[in-house]
């Protein structure tokens, strides 16, 4: 295949850049004043399609669209390293450019803020800014415990003048889409299904590393990717996907796993790229996962890798 015919720019890339020169980022020792704002609040891991419809009602609300968001996650605050992120901050505010946000407060998560009660959650954080409209989801909930929920924010809305929409659930037939159900679709391979409920393709960045090298030794050279701890796994096995570097695709059969055949332990993310051969150890990359093709196997010799990771990016490059 042609090369020019597996590389693309990254669609929208340009237009994403541009959005986040514009997006305001205000951190944790800021107080966000170019309001009035239209205000979501919450950990927004991923961006679903149940987190862009709350950020559509924002825009729809208000010129000036304000997420509060936090780091760390919650979760991984109160569960330390058991907790997986399905975006790291920089891509979540990446992700969020793509969308009609134009602002976002990132409020440190700590012992302090874990420890405010409902109340003194709304005038920690809340009553800091100007508000016009709020919208969040039916389920959200806040303070100490979890013990405020949308009934406390319409009181405190109805006494402030301040519009809100608590909106429902989107569904994927009778299942509530959610941060914890596209993890656990990742966690289990069925990375077709996950895309589905994010709307766009599940990503990893990381850096390329030097390996063993045994992939060029056997025709098929990887790059082989140093990822966060903190990031969803995905199952392991062999996906199709695309490699983003600096900002332009390439196809690329993907490995994650133990490298079975050679009787290592260690889990490894290595890519295959179509029609590639530049070296690029040290790149910080992106890798899109689009379809798992096959579980991790053991082969009895390196004659049947070849052949089967042969099929492997054969399937890749009709993907």
């Amino acid at each position: 295949m042609d090369r020019s015919s597996t590389t693309s720019h990254i669609g929208g890339t340009s237009k994403i850049n541009t959005h986040m020169a514009q997006m305001k980022i205000w951190n944790s020792n800021e107080t966000p004043s170019k309001g009035p704002y239209a205000v979501t609040i919450g950990s927004y891991d991923g961006i679903h399609k149940g987190h862009k419809e709350i950020i559509q009602n924002l825009a729809d609300n208000s010129k000036k669209s304000l997420l509060i968001t936090f780091d760390p996650h919650p979760k991984a605050f109160f569960m330390k390293s058991r907790f997986r992120c399905l975006t790291s901050m920089d891509e979540k505010i990446q992700s969020l450019a793509d969308t009609d946000l134009t602002d976002i407060w990132i409020v440190s998560f700590n012992d302090r803020l874990a420890n405010l009660n409902h109340s003194e959650f709304i005038a920690s954080i809340l009553e800091k800014i100007e508000v016009s409209h709020l919208a969040v989801g039916e389920d959200f909930r806040f303070g100490k415990n979890r013990t405020g929920d949308t009934g406390e924010l319409k009181k405190w809305c109805d006494g402030n003048g301040i519009s809100i929409d608590v909106l429902g659930d989107v569904t994927d037939g009778n299942t509530k889409i959610s941060s914890t159900l596209i993890r656990e679709k990742i966690s289990k391979g069925e990375i077709e299904k996950a895309n589905e409920l994010l709307g766009g393709e599940y990503s990893i960045s990381g850096t390329v590393v030097k390996g063993s090298r045994r992939g060029g030794g056997i025709d098929f050279p990887t790059a082989n990717i140093k990822i966060s701890g903190e990031k969803q796994e995905p199952g392991h096995g062999v996906y199709c996907g695309k490699i983003q570097i600096d900002e332009k695709a390439y196809r690329a059969a993907i490995n994650y796993g133990t490298r079975k055949t050679f009787g290592e332990g260690d889990v490894w993310l290595e890519v295959h790229i179509l029609d590639f051969d530049q070296i690029i150890y040290g790149k910080d990359v992106k890798i899109f996962l689009t379809k798992k093709i096959r579980e991790e196997k053991k082969f009895e010799n390196i004659d049947e890798l070849k052949r089967q990771i042969s099929k492997d990016v054969e399937a890749c490059r009709k993907d």
